[in-house]
């Protein structure tokens, strides 16, 4: 063959397929299909296609929590001046007390005295004390305390304060800010407050028994089925099985199930409040959402327990006979004192317990309440209402020295409310401890 008439060379390297707007596939022929780079797939009678894959959508954690309200049964999420329920007046009386008693020393007389020299004296301390100085009245007289202790307290006041620092600019995860902010906080709030009463517990793993649950309607199944809805929560607390308050009432329990999780522990243990953790930047109404259904699910544990062992006709579902506490009396200090030995019914108005979220540096108070009964011969159809934030409150954060004491000093007044034996003010002096004093009398024949 002539060297003229030779083919000319092939280009070894590929191009595109240039196109054109006004391509279009000749009469009696088909589109053809881009498969790789360069390549043109070739229709024919056999040819088939597969459905595109699309991610399936996570669930809306909004959506999720505006469900709660119609699920059966209900789980109110509520601004505090917005209840979807009006509250009865020994129930407001009570919820009152209790949010002006978690506000004790939150604005002066929530740091020791004794602490003054060393949180001077500390340099990492320095830079932050200088932008953000401590006001003289934040410092309380009334508290002493060994160069040891003091020594201690300021070490996990800076490693809190440290570790807030390196969760927001390292930008950690939900799991670091539990690890490296909000556990110390609750253990500092324990040394400095909690008497040994209370332990502070991780339920993130842990699952909720379904009979707890509330239900909704999945529209996604043929026919629509109710499904239902399970969050989990980061912390929260359990009356210690190591304090000798409770040591003796543990013992009597035995193998009692007192709690709503399905964990071979913490079933066992007596539960208070609870703690939902979000990473700086993180969703305040997962959070929520999160907090609400667990919430819901401890209390309605706690009015099984009640119905169970006074039976249907009881004080659970009637006023107290006695006049709630005035706001003024509900915020004295807890009573170490005051005896449980004289047993008495408890209160549907004192199953009251707060609960927080956290997001980033940030800590929002909120209070769980039963609202209703749905149901009157089944507990577990408690409505449960969770108010807040509580905007009084407000501005609680780890960000500063002075705003780790103040958050402490929080906890702390929830912990006092929470192990407080008083009839009257008391969570465990007018709910709680009865309750399970009566249960373990039962469990144990009389």
């Amino acid at each position: 063959m002539p060297a003229d008439d030779a083919p000319p060379a092939r280009n070894t390297s590929p191009k595109r397929r240039r196109t054109t707007r006004d391509e279009s596939p000749a009469p009696g022929q088909s589109a053809p299909q881009v498969g790789s780079v360069g390549s043109i797939l070739t229709l024919t009678e056999g040819t088939t296609f597969s459905a595109p894959r699309t991610p399936k959508r996570a669930s809306s954690p909004i959506r999720e929590l505006t469900q709660l309200c119609t699920a059966r049964p209900p789980i109110l999420q509520d601004a505090l001046a917005m209840p979807t329920h009006a509250l009865s007046p020994h129930v407001n009386t009570r919820l009152q007390a209790l949010r002006k008693r978690t506000r004790q020393h939150n604005m002066e007389g929530y740091i020791p005295r004794c602490l003054k020299d060393a949180l001077g004296g500390e340099l990492a301390f320095a830079t932050a004390l200088q932008a953000e100085p401590i006001d003289d009245e934040a410092y309380d007289d009334g508290v002493d305390s060994t160069r040891e202790d003091i020594a201690d307290i300021v070490e996990r006041v800076k490693a809190v304060f440290q570790g807030t620092e390196l969760c927001q600019k390292g930008g950690k995860d939900e799991n670091g800010w539990c690890l490296d902010v909000v556990g110390p906080l609750l253990e500092l709030a324990m040394v400095l407050y909690g008497h040994g009463r209370f332990r502070r517990e991780i339920v993130q793993s842990q699952s909720i028994q379904p009979a707890y649950l509330s239900l909704v309607l999945n529209h996604s199944s043929d026919p629509p089925r109710e499904r239902p809805l399970f969050r989990k929560t980061d912390f929260c607390f359990s009356y210690s099985h190591l304090s000798p308050q409770y040591a003796t009432l543990y013992e009597r329990l035995r193998n009692t199930l007192v709690a709503h999780t399905t964990d071979n522990f913490t079933q066992r243990a007596a539960l208070f409040s609870g703690v939902e953790v979000k990473p700086a930047g993180g969703s305040l109404a997962e959070a929520q959402l999160q907090l609400s259904i667990w919430m819901a699910a401890s209390l309605r544990k706690k009015a099984e327990l009640f119905r169970n062992t006074f039976g249907h006709e009881s004080c659970l579902d009637t006023p107290a006979p006695d006049p709630a506490p005035a706001i003024d009396e509900g915020v004295d200090v807890a009573s170490t004192r005051a005896s449980t030995s004289s047993p008495h019914c408890p209160q549907r108005d004192a199953l009251i317990e707060p609960a927080v979220t956290i997001i980033g540096a940030e800590h929002k108070l909120y209070y769980a309440l039963v609202s209703g009964l749905s149901d009157p011969a089944d507990p577990k159809g408690c409505t449960v209402s969770v108010l807040g934030p509580d905007r009084n409150l407000a501005g609680l954060s780890t960000e500063s020295i002075s705003g780790i004491f103040r958050l402490a000093r929080v906890y702390g007044n929830i912990f006092q409310y929470g192990f407080d034996e008083d009839p009257k003010h008391g969570y465990w002096g007018a709910f709680l401890g009865p309750l399970l004093e009566e249960v373990a009398r039962a469990s144990n024949g009389g």
